[in-house]
């Protein structure tokens, strides 16, 4: 979920998650932890839907 500072910091189209973006940070993350925790998130925005 880092953005390098020279692509975040750039003054034409920088990278930036949007507001509302979800940053999963999988450093320390099993492909299927992500998926998991992926798999979660959408669960429970689905469900206030």
């Amino acid at each position: 979920a880092l953005v390098p500072c020279a692509d975040r910091n750039r003054a034409v189209a920088p990278l930036v998650p949007a507001a509302d973006a979800l940053v999963l940070d999988s450093t320390r993350l099993s492909i299927e932890q992500v998926i998991e925790k992926a798999l979660q998130y959408a669960r429970q925005k689905l469900a206030l839907a």
